[in-house]
C-alpha cells in the first residue's frame, strides 16, 4: 500500500493564493503612496498686518523655508537652529500644517512655539 503525501498540495495552494492575491487586490501590501500631483500646490504669500506678527518660533536644524505651504515650493535651506517671527498658520490641501514666518513658510514638524503658537489662519 502506498501512502500519498498530502502536505505538498496545501503548501502549493498557499503559495498560489499569495501570488494571485496581489493581482486581485485582496491582499494588503504596503500602502499606496499619495499621487505626486496631490502634493503639488500653489505657492503664495498671505496678507498680514503688523498686528499679526509675534516673536518666539524656534526652528530646528536642517530646516527649509519655502515660498508657499507645500514641499514643492521654492525655498532655501537653513542648517542651524534659530528663532523667527511668525504671523499665521495654514493647513494645505494635503492636510499638512504650515506656519508663515518672516523667513517664509515652514512645515510644522520643523518649528516649536515655547511661548504659544499662532491661532489665526492665513488668508
Amino acid at each position: 500500500m502506498r501512502i500519498r503525501n498530502t502536505r505538498k498540495f496545501p503548501a502549493a495552494a498557499a503559495v498560489a493564493l499569495l501570488l494571485t492575491a496581489g493581482l486581485t487586490g485582496t491582499a494588503s501590501a504596503a500602502p499606496t503612496p499619495e499621487p505626486m500631483s496631490a502634493a503639488l500646490g500653489p505657492c503664495w504669500t498671505p496678507s498680514t498686518s503688523p498686528n499679526d506678527w509675534a516673536f518666539g518660533a524656534h526652528h530646528a536644524n536642517d530646516t527649509w523655508f519655502r515660498s508657499g505651504p507645500y514641499a514643492n515650493c521654492s525655498g532655501y535651506y537653513k542648517p542651524g537652529p534659530g528663532w523667527v517671527d511668525y504671523a499665521c498658520r495654514h493647513i494645505n490641501d494635503v492636510g499638512n500644517l504650515w506656519y508663515y514666518t518672516d523667513w517664509g513658510w515652514v512645515y510644522s514638524a520643523n518649528v516649536t512655539f515655547p511661548y504659544g503658537a499662532p491661532s489665526n489662519y492665513c488668508s
